[in-house]
């Protein structure tokens, strides 16, 4: 599911995520970010229909 969380706490965790650097895993990252790390198809489908709203709305 794509992050619904107020924009500040997203950049938090976003800055949270990369202060350890290029030390931790992926997952570990993802992680410190409370994001998901998932890249099935349905989270891949859910990003690109974010991309396209996004992009449409743009349009408009």
């Amino acid at each position: 599911m794509i992050n619904s969380l107020p924009k500040n706490i997203t950049v938090q965790s976003y800055r949270k995520a990369l202060s350890p650097g290029g030390t931790v895993t992926l997952p570990e990252l993802y992680r410190t970010a409370d994001a998901n790390f998932a890249f099935d198809a349905e989270a891949r489908q859910e990003s690109c229909d974010l991309a396209a709203n996004t992009i449409l709305e743009h349009e408009q």
